[in-house]
């Protein structure tokens, strides 16, 4: 369906009815239903001419056929009836378009539907030219006036009215009622787009109709997106002079809709705001060519007028959302412009600081204390832009602050510092909290790991304990005691060593060397000490010139050996194996690299422990306490490398990144 189709009429109580012929009528028309009198003549009043759909059934509350007929002469009557039934055989139905049966099927009434509407064009086009021919033959003579703009709307008026800026409603209410006093006018109304909106709306009116108070225009109507391309005057008369039907079809629907004779765009700075639309004066003659250019010109006052009136209510509702937001923030906000004078201070820092007055609006930036004085000073005197931050405590009621400092520009100029401060007491309340909760879940981790690993080796030690006086002559007894107990033992202080490395790490003793003697030693030390037998077939890839690197030969090496044991014991009873990587590598922090990498074709990380592998005791192995990775993060950091695992159910892979030793770095 074309925008603004041509706008048919049914008029019925039967539902039926009603609903077979509406799909099809409305994919070419605009089919407007009424089931009242009253609803039905209203319709008619406001809109032009058009086809009638009249159901011959009339209701009660309606007049006789031939009194319709009189009512509305510029329309075209259908009769929808029993042909044979006595309404359709009084005299006023031979003054109707036409007569359809109720039983004719709904191609033949929409194929009559059409015709109907296509004699009324032609109608109306017959009625044009013989208005134009009667115009050439003799001119209309439009009276003169002698009324000047100040003389219909005053410079004092204006002014008067633009006191209501603050309200855009009231600011409306006033231009309508101000214009339609002095122009005479019988109705009038402005539609807008508002800010952030895209419809336009008709916002205020005089003497409306209720369907023109309810318009509303979408950016995509093709009205909107004519009047954006041809911003003028519009009038009843004017639009007879397009050469588009189309165009002109679409004017009068919208002015029919409107209740209007005249619409005069709202031009602003970046285009079409809405327009101001009226219907001529109350003696019901068209305004000539000075009143319509008064109007006009009052139209361009009027819009700037609604203009500033938006962007001021755009401004003020900004600037309240604004203070709103930074009034609940539990940060206090001070704002100082470049002669150091407090120009914003909200009710959050007058509360943190305090004091007799705390207030400190229009007061220089020493009013605010010597910690944030000094702050301002030190951003001042800094070189760059950097934001400033010092924490203090306050010395009259011991509450921890933090202020952070930053310079505001205005095209490259300064024109002023912002600052924040916090009341840091209920931050490190909640921090202190967090930290001994931290504190009870690792000695409660560490408590169960212990007891754990502890339990194990002295169960076995104390088992053959209780043997060792009745087997003691048993020469193989004692033996398998001895390397048991020892084992243990050894275990035990493995354990103890682990734990004295993570909380007491070694000072590191650097040295250039290469990354392929740490792997050998690895290696060597991973076979001595295999978690079980046999081990899982393992391949290297090792290119053959790689850049020496700085690092402790002994954590390096131990580093290794843990990830090697972990790859193992993550294969333990599994067909898999371990591919060991030595490469040359680049990072954006460290430059140029060496990448040691080891990977497993095992199970994976369980899903679970993923992003925690490098928390302390975080570890589901039935040995160990979980601190190997912690240790093995710890080291790369010290090395000034990382370490970076990716696992998934096909297995692990683990890199180790070292920086590639550069001339003159420490040793």
């Amino acid at each position: 369906m074309s925008p603004y189709p041509q706008t048919v009429t049914l008029f019925s109580r039967d539902s039926d009815l009603c609903d077979r012929i509406r799909p099809l009528l409305s994919e070419k028309f605009d089919l407007q239903l009424c089931d009242s009198f009253y609803e039905f003549s209203r319709l008619l009043d406001r809109g032009g001419p058009g086809v009638i759909l009249l159901d011959i059934r009339l209701p009660e509350d309606a007049p006789e056929l031939d009194i319709i007929l009189e009512q509305f002469p510029h329309h075209l009557f259908l009769v929808l009836g029993t042909l044979t039934s006595t309404p359709m055989q009084q005299p006023a139905i031979q003054r109707v378009h036409g007569i359809l049966d109720l039983r004719e099927p709904t191609t033949l009434i929409a194929n009559r539907v059409s015709i109907a509407q296509e004699f009324l064009d032609l109608k109306e086009e017959n009625r044009k030219l013989t208005r134009e021919a009667d115009e050439a033959r003799s001119p209309i003579q439009t009276e003169s006036s002698t009324h000047t703009l100040d003389n219909v709307f005053s410079v004092r008026e204006l002014i008067r009215i633009m006191r209501s800026m603050d309200n855009v409603a009231a600011l409306q209410e006033r231009l309508l009622e101000e214009i339609s006093a002095v122009m005479h006018l019988s109705r009038a109304g402005i539609a807008l787009r508002r800010f952030r909106e895209n419809s336009y709306t008709v916002c205020a009116g005089w003497m409306l109709s209720p369907e023109a108070k309810d318009c509303v225009f979408e950016a995509d109507d093709y009205f909107i997106r004519w009047f954006e391309n041809h911003p003028r005057l519009v009038t009843r008369s004017g639009i007879t002079h397009l050469d588009s039907t189309r165009e002109q079809i679409m004017l009068n629907r919208v002015l029919d809709r409107l209740g209007a004779e005249i619409i005069v765009p709202l031009r602003g700075k970046n285009g079409l705001i809405g327009w101001f639309f009226s219907s001529y004066a109350l003696n019901g003659k068209p305004f000539n060519e000075e009143k319509l250019d008064q109007l006009i010109l009052i139209s361009d006052l009027m819009a700037v007028s609604l203009e500033r009136a938006l962007l001021y209510q755009e401004v003020s509702l900004q600037k309240t959302l604004a203070e709103t937001l930074i009034n609940a923030l539990p940060v206090g906000i001070i704002y100082a412009d470049a002669h150091e004078t407090i120009r914003w201070c909200s009710p959050t820092t007058q509360a943190i600081l305090g004091g007799d007055n705390p207030d400190k609006t229009g007061k220089p930036i020493q009013s605010l204390g010597p910690h944030l004085y000094q702050t301002a000073n030190l951003l001042s005197q800094s070189e760059d832009d950097a934001p400033i931050t010092r924490e203090w405590t306050d010395p009259s009621n011991g509450r921890p602050l933090r202020a952070t400092a930053i310079s505001i520009r205005s095209q490259n100029r300064y024109s002023g510092i912002l600052m924040t401060v916090q009341d840091r007491t209920h931050e490190n309340a909640i921090q202190d909290k967090q930290d001994r909760l931290e504190r009870g879940l690792f000695w409660n981790q560490l408590a169960s790991s212990m007891s754990h690993e502890v339990r194990n080796p002295l169960v076995t030690i104390k088992t053959f304990a209780q043997l060792l006086p009745d087997r003691y002559q048993d020469p193989e007894f004692r033996a398998e005691f001895s390397e048991l107990v020892g084992h243990e033992i050894n275990r035990l202080t493995a354990m103890i060593d682990q734990l004295n490395e993570f909380a007491h790490p070694r000072e590191l003793s650097l040295i250039k060397m290469d990354v392929r003697q740490a792997l050998q030693f690895a290696w060597v030390n991973f076979q001595k000490d295999p978690p079980y037998t046999p081990l899982p077939d393992v391949t290297d890839e090792i290119e053959s010139c790689l850049p020496d690197i700085l690092a402790d030969l002994n954590a390096l090496t131990h580093t290794i050996e843990h990830i090697l044991l972990n790859a193992a014991e993550a294969l333990e009873n599994r067909k898999g194996s371990i591919h060991v990587t030595l490469k040359n590598g680049f990072d954006l922090q460290c430059g140029e690299t060496v990448e040691i990498g080891i990977s497993d074709n095992g199970p994976g990380i369980q899903e679970d422990l993923r992003d925690h592998i490098f928390s302390p005791f975080c570890s589901k192995k039935a040995r160990g306490l979980g601190l190997g990775l912690p240790i093995a993060q710890r080291t790369m950091a010290d090395h000034n490398g990382k370490i970076e695992i990716t696992s998934n159910p096909r297995g692990t892979q683990v890199r180790l990144i070292l920086p590639a030793f550069k001339m003159g770095a420490s040793t």
